[in-house]
């Protein structure tokens, strides 16, 4: 499936010419983004075969983005649009390598003609292979490309980080993530258990850090994989467009994924005689709101920058609870309180359906109100009190009714477990792969997160991811929850490496 990025700060435009392009061709994987920064961002950790931006981007302009597109992702095909069409932009455009250059359509029937344009941009651009990590797509995929002897670079995306190996005459001769190259760089991508591999052509190198044989790499490389978890894997992009599309058959299971048990999986709370509206969203001060019913379907939504987007995050996220519920054998969670810096988002399982609050962080109070309207105390509040706790690992210790912590590097590497016997690698290992699986689904939104309160009714699950660390802590129910999550949302990263040593 072709990838798109488009980019424009406009959402009610993204979805309108988003759905034109969707008329016209089914095989077309569309994501959003709404400036340069958060495009380069969306380049550096997805896919990608075309870009498409409009030339009046705030902070940086769309030109300089693609200058930047030029430099970083040079196999990127890329596209214009501006809202008044000027020769010396068309002629930049054209210097840093826009293929496309149009006037931003204003009409149905302009919108049809500009999709057609961008589609056969798309099917114009070389199908890059594609496939998810494993021995056999590895070796029988990558291998016959290296073997051939022709210069290739391969882009592996994992979670937070993205891999880059640079092959030539069937060596590899560089290797470089986000912060390694060389030697360390190659161990690193060889131990990722999951993701997702891009094979592209030759790239400029400054640097010639490795010469290894392609049989040196593939051994080290099945090597790691044998270590592959045996629950769930499934790639995160991919899992998450399904929701979006609402694809997922009911009752589905992926392969190596443990059966939930149907009475953990099922959700009995009844939901309250309040639907989402503009009076909700003005009793409570949240800025956007979105209700679905028990088949994923909206049936409300407020003020939301893309409703479908947003469903999408919410079904991702139930089905992310069905899992860990089946396997902690705890009844669904009462919700979950994502926090980032600038906006929260509640979402709320019921029996017949699931809402979807979102608030600006520096909103106070927003907790307490919607607890009021909604008659229930399903969301804990951040409260630090009137004396406020060192943010240590010392003071999350000495919080009573803990089940204890753990520090993972990456979902699978465990470094630190402070549990009893009862709590397994796998239950520990299953919520840090799940929670890092939420936090790359809401980065990839523009949503970087800094805490993941779940709600039990018998407890507690609460992560803190700081690069590729992620803290996890359990509780029982009766822990006194918003002093816990002010601790651990002002715990600094150099405070949990230190735990981590």
């Amino acid at each position: 499936m072709k990838q798109l990025l488009l980019v424009y700060h406009q959402p009610l435009f993204c979805r309108a010419f988003g759905e034109a392009i969707a008329r016209k061709s089914d095989g077309v994987m569309i994501n959003f983004v709404t400036d340069a920064k958060m495009a380069l961002k969306h380049l550096s950790l997805r896919p990608c075969d075309v870009i498409l931006t409009d030339t009046r981007l705030p902070v940086v302009d769309g030109l300089q983005l693609l200058l930047q597109v030029q430099q970083r992702f040079p196999y990127v095909a890329r596209a214009v649009m501006a809202t008044q069409t000027d020769e010396n932009e068309r002629k930049k455009a054209a210097e840093y390598g826009a293929i496309l250059y149009f006037e931003k359509p204003a009409s149905l029937p302009g919108y049809d003609a500009a999709a057609e344009r961008v589609i056969g941009l798309l099917k114009g651009s070389p199908e890059a292979p594609r496939g998810e990590l494993d021995a056999a797509e590895i070796g029988q995929v990558i291998g016959r490309e290296v073997e051939s002897g022709k210069g290739l670079t391969v882009n592996i995306y994992m979670g937070f980080d993205r891999g880059v190996m640079s092959f030539k005459e069937g060596k590899l001769i560089h290797a470089q993530t986000q912060a390694l190259k060389g030697r360390d760089a190659f161990c690193e991508i060889v131990s990722w258990y999951d993701g997702i591999y891009e094979i592209r052509g030759e790239l400029p190198l400054s640097d010639r850090t490795l010469d290894l044989t392609w049989e040196e790499v593939f051994s080290e490389w099945r090597k790691d994989l044998k270590k592959k978890p045996s629950v769930n894997t499934t790639a995160v992009n991919r899992e998450f467009r399904t929701f979006v599309t609402g694809e997922t058959p009911a009752g589905s299971k992926t392969p190596g994924e443990k059966k939930t048990s149907p009475s953990f999986a099922r959700i009995s709370r009844v939901a309250p005689k309040v639907v989402v509206s503009e009076k909700l969203i003005q009793q409570t001060g949240v800025r956007c709101g979105l209700q679905m019913d028990s088949h994923g379907n909206i049936e409300h939504e407020f003020q939301c920058p893309d409703p479908t987007l947003m469903r999408g995050v919410a079904s991702f996220t139930i089905a992310k609870l069905k899992e860990l519920a089946g396997v902690f054998q705890w009844e669904m969670p009462l919700s979950v309180h994502y926090v980032s810096p600038s906006m929260n988002l509640a979402i709320l399982p019921y029996k017949e359906k699931t809402v979807l609050l979102g608030w600006a962080s520096r909103e106070e109070g927003v907790i307490e109100k919607i607890r009021r309207v909604l008659g229930d105390e399903f969301l804990d509040p951040v409260d630090g009190g009137k004396q406020p706790a060192a943010p240590t690992m010392e003071m999350i210790k000495k919080t009573q009714g803990l089940h204890g912590y753990a520090i993972f590097r990456k979902p699978v590497q465990l470094l630190v477990k402070k549990f009893s016997k009862e709590w397994s690698f796998e239950m520990l290992g299953t919520a840090a792969r799940i929670t890092s699986q939420m936090c790359t689904v809401l980065r990839l939104q523009g949503m970087p997160l800094q805490l993941i309160h779940i709600k039990f009714k018998v407890g507690n699950v609460l992560a803190k991811p700081v690069g590729d660390l992620t803290l996890i802590v359990i509780s029982h129910s009766q822990t006194k929850v918003p002093l816990l999550k002010d601790c651990m949302l002002r715990m600094s990263p150099s405070e949990l490496s230190k735990a981590a040593l």
